[in-house]
């Protein structure tokens, strides 16, 4: 895993951020966040996993969940 990586993970701010942008540069629909599995999007009508991202963590799906349920408020 390069570095870069290792500390977008080590930053949950920074790694939702990398995720949204990624869902607007690829044309994205939904994220899926599933615990054990790295993020999928979906992109028209397939599901692809973002492999260059680790498997997230009960922790880090956590973080990452109650995030995007804040900025709902």
């Amino acid at each position: 895993m390069s570095p870069e990586i290792k500390n977008l993970i080590r930053n949950p701010d920074k790694y939702k951020d990398y995720l949204l942008q990624l869902m607007v540069d690829n044309d994205s629909s939904d994220m899926y966040l599933t615990c054990n599995e790295p993020p999928c999007i979906r992109i028209y009508d397939k599901v692809y996993r973002v492999n260059q991202l680790p498997k997230l963590d009960a922790e880090n799906l956590t973080e990452l969940a109650y995030m995007f349920m804040d900025e709902l408020e």
